[in-house]
């Protein structure tokens, strides 16, 4: 072969090389986009700070059961450093009883209560009705002007909506007791400090799985889906394809992971192709893997 025909050929070789490589690099950035990464990254810092404040307020009613309502006292503080420089105040209903307790909690963090690398700040307002974990009982709540910030990162994202909460089931264990609630959010709202702002509604059903002695041993199991808007105003729902597993030692532990521990939910946006979000298998971390037309990217909320 002569030398020209030979560099024609390692010419052509080259451009068909470089044209399958441009082919593959534009077909995976299709298929996972940075936008995509974003939005999965809003989706779960959302999520999880819904899980912490939904822990908040089961933590904050249960260090008020030894109250018996007449006459007024104190609201207790729970033994959680999230509270450590929290108000918490409580007015219990006219009728409350022992047997049926009912009223009204507030938890103040004030302009900035500091807390395990949190900054958080407003309120949340919690009505409450029927002893926990027993049938048709309930928790309301809602958020009033309330922040919270990252103190690495300095991301801040304000919450606005109402959770409610309500026992739809509950079967005693030797060891447990199981119980099943029916959880939604309505009117959500997260804004960022850039003034972009994601919605979202959840129905669920969570169960639970509660230990009276070992209560870092609680589990939660979640199904369910949510739909909303995304920070670019583009619609999207979300399914849970295999249940969610939260483990309640990662919530209150020291490294405070808000997210599954297992579990896959996927995620439609528009019409794109669906994302497939996977937890693993029981790791209490704070990362999670995305996949979309084969594609996946590990996303870590904490770093953005």
């Amino acid at each position: 072969m002569g030398k020209s025909r030979f560099k024609k050929l390692v010419s052509v070789l080259a451009s068909v090389l470089f044209l399958l490589l441009t082919s593959c690099l534009q077909k995976s950035e299709a298929a996972l986009s940075s936008e995509d990464t974003q939005t999965a990254n809003d989706q779960e810092r959302y999520e999880s700070y819904l899980y912490d404040a939904d822990d908040m307020v089961d933590l904050a009613l249960n260090a008020q059961k030894e109250l018996t309502g007449k006459p007024a006292q104190k609201a207790k503080v729970p033994p959680d450093d999230r509270f450590s420089c929290a108000a918490l105040s409580l007015a219990f209903a006219e009728d409350y009883s022992k047997d049926y307790p009912q009223g009204t909690l507030w938890i103040d963090f004030g302009d900035a209560c500091n807390a395990k690398g949190k900054t958080r700040q407003g309120k949340i307002s919690v009505e409450f009705r029927g002893n926990r974990f027993e049938k048709d009982s309930y928790i309301k709540y809602k958020f009033d002007k309330y922040a919270i910030q990252d103190v690495v990162n300095k991301v801040r994202v304000t919450l606005e909506g109402e959770r409610q909460m309500i026992v739809t089931q509950a079967a005693k264990n030797p060891d447990y007791i199981t119980v099943t609630m029916s959880v939604s959010l309505k009117d959500g709202k997260a804004a960022w400090g850039d003034n972009t702002f994601m919605t979202l509604a959840v129905q669920q059903v969570r169960e639970w799985r509660h230990y009276a002695e070992h209560a870092n041993y609680d589990q939660w199991k979640i199904t369910g889906s949510s739909n909303g808007t995304t920070r670019r105003n583009k619609s999207f729902s979300s399914v849970i394809a295999d249940p969610l597993l939260y483990d309640i030692n990662c919530i209150r532990g020291d490294i405070r992971v808000y997210l599954p521990t297992q579990g896959k939910m996927n995620l439609t946006v528009g019409n794109d192709p669906t994302i497939t979000f996977d937890f693993g298998s029981g790791a209490c971390d704070p990362q999670f893997t995305i996949s979309k037309n084969g594609v996946t990217a590990e996303v870590n909320p904490k770093a953005n």
